[in-house]
């Protein structure tokens, strides 16, 4: 198997650092707002940062709960 590098901003690399903290648990929306941004952000802007990171990697790493959030796939 080819190795390549993946280049991740610092947003990206922040948020995949989160949900790999926390791959025992479903990250909430608001949580993941709240530690990546620490500001108010939309719902549609976490959607983007995560089709970003599906994109880089892979389309089965980060597992969508719909109403309770994202975590990393763990199999």
């Amino acid at each position: 198997m080819k190795k390549s590098t993946i280049i991740l901003t610092k947003r990206e690399t922040d948020l995949l650092t989160f949900l790999l903290e926390q791959k025992e648990y479903m990250a909430s929306n608001n949580i993941i707002k709240r530690v990546i941004w620490n500001e108010e952000v939309s719902d549609e802007r976490l959607r983007t940062f995560i089709r970003r990171l599906r994109v880089k990697t892979s389309k089965t790493l980060i597992i969508n709960s719909s109403g309770l959030g994202y975590s990393i796939a763990t199999s």
